[in-house]
């Protein structure tokens, strides 16, 4: 009889162990998600995505590629000179500028 219960305490012990390591795993993580920077981000037409980056108060656009889109027609129409598709081109690392699929996205920086 006393085997039992001590078994019996032991279980109850290791039960609750093991749930106060599950809830001190879950409060780390809510704590982490909240204290992440929080950045600004809006939605705008044509599904493009305008974010401000904190530290430096840039401008950042994420232009999504479409179909026959090309870096020089994508600068004119995000600069308004179309000699700037070097600097999208800088700026997202591309290897190669003449080839981009549509779909991927490019950091339009301002």
């Amino acid at each position: 009889m006393i085997a039992i219960i001590r078994k019996n305490r032991i279980s109850f012990l290791i039960g609750v162990i093991s749930v106060i390591i599950v809830l001190t795993f879950i409060l780390k993580a809510i704590l982490f998600i909240t204290q992440l920077p929080n950045k600004k981000t809006q939605v705008i037409d044509k599904g493009d995505i305008t974010a401000v980056s904190p530290n430096t108060q840039r401008k950042i656009d994420i232009y999504i590629i479409k179909e026959g889109d090309e870096l020089w027609h994508i600068a004119q129409e995000k600069y308004g000179d179309a000699d700037l598709w070097t600097k999208i081109a800088r700026d997202n690392n591309l290897t190669n500028p003449n080839i981009i699929h549509s779909g991927n996205t490019l950091k339009i920086i301002y």
